[in-house]
């Protein structure tokens, strides 16, 4: 029977060769760090919803920061990057409820626009997203490039959304 002290004693030893072999992290299993403060606010964040109540196309909008941690590994050595992301979260006009097309990270563009991209299957749509200010209230823009793989005709759709 081993003592607590061989134990640890062993593990010492083995730690270098398992931390190489990647079969073991630094800190034996402790949490990622925290990444408070790392997700700045943006005027995007917040859910919107479709300022037109009757509309057939995007009913609400979410923009968050969320996480975006990513592990690569080549053979049995894996290194992990922690980080955080602000991401889109659409739903579509459906019945009886809406319907929700996930979440995808947001790209920042220098022209102040953010895009996602969506593959849908029947058609793949390019999200483009901004902040408007128009008589003294806050409104998020959408507009997406809707890209057909059928016999429809592409089309770009906008829409205008209020918290």
């Amino acid at each position: 029977m081993q003592t607590s002290a061989t134990r640890r004693i062993v593990l010492l030893l083995l730690a270098p060769m398992l931390l190489s072999l990647g079969l073991i992290g630094v800190g034996f299993g402790a949490a990622p760090p925290a990444h408070a403060g790392l997700c700045t606010t943006s005027p995007l964040d917040g859910t919107w919803y479709n300022s037109d109540s009757a509309t057939q196309s995007i009913t609400r909008t979410r923009v968050y920061c969320g996480d975006d941690t990513q592990t690569v590994c080549n053979g049995n050595i894996c290194s992990t990057t922690y980080g955080v992301a602000r991401y889109v979260q659409l739903w579509g006009k459906c019945y009886p409820t809406d319907c929700a097309w996930g979440s995808r990270k947001l790209t920042l563009r220098s022209d102040g626009w953010s895009t996602a991209f969506y593959d849908q299957g029947f058609a793949t749509r390019t999200v483009w997203v901004r902040t408007e200010s128009w008589y003294g209230r806050t409104y998020l823009r959408v507009s997406i490039w809707n890209d057909y793989r059928d016999s429809r005709t592409d089309k770009w759709t906008t829409d205008w959304f209020l918290r």
